[in-house]
């Protein structure tokens, strides 16, 4: 597994001495080992994923009593590598608690999902310690290779794949599911909106109208 010098000091603040870095350090550290990593000639093979069975419901389902959930999701250009990525934060009354929207570039859609994940670490410092967390993301090969560290993705996703990892290890009360893009369509909006650099600065206290109807939608049992 590649491992860059410029993971170390993160690995051990996040491994041994349980503290969560930055979100600017995170995002320069990802941008550096990134950089390394395209810049290896050598070429990662994609291992067979496991099977997994469909979600129970295609709609968002809100998580336990007392605990949260974070939706993530990507928007990327094939054209021009831009992309949006983006976070929700729910509870189990299906309230908009918190987020994250950012810009950025990516040189697949398989990096942008991995970059809205990383997204994760900041909104979950931002929670009660220890509180019961859920992780959504439509991104099958990404949730399986966080949780089967035997499982390769794209060499150039991998940087992010480690990380994501170590983070895991060391939140043991985070779990990483995933979930189908019709239960997804929250974190899918934010993030095509990030990606047209139109997403309000105010979208969690004031949501766009877009949002709001899914939101509404989300919140309202089955029928």
């Amino acid at each position: 597994m590649f491992s860059s010098p410029a993971l170390g000091p993160l690995q051990c603040l996040c491994v041994f001495e349980n503290q969560v870095p930055s979100p600017a350090v995170v995002i320069k550290t990802i941008i550096q080992s990134h950089t390394e990593f395209l810049c290896l000639p050598k070429k990662l093979h994609v291992l067979p994923t496991a099977n997994i069975h469909n979600p129970r419901s295609i709609r968002w389902v809100p998580p336990p009593l007392h605990s949260y959930k974070i939706n993530t999701d990507a928007s990327w250009n094939r054209s021009s590598s831009h992309c949006g990525i983006a976070a929700l934060v729910r509870n189990s009354s299906g309230e908009l608690l918190d987020g994250l929207a950012v810009h950025a570039l990516a040189p697949s859609s398989l990096v942008a999902e991995a970059l809205a994940l990383m997204l994760v670490c900041s909104l979950s410092a931002r929670l009660p310690a220890s509180s019961p967390v859920i992780v959504e993301s439509d991104c099958l090969p990404l949730v399986q290779a966080i949780s089967n560290h035997r499982l390769l993705v794209d060499w150039s996703a991998q940087p992010l794949v480690s990380c994501l990892r170590l983070f895991a290890e060391a939140s043991p009360h985070i779990s990483w599911v995933w979930t189908s893009r019709e239960a997804n369509k929250a974190a899918d909006l934010v993030a095509g909106l990030a990606c047209r650099k139109k997403c309000p600065a105010t979208w969690i206290h004031q949501p766009p109208s877009s949002l709001v109807h899914i939101l509404l939608y989300d919140g309202d049992p089955p029928p």
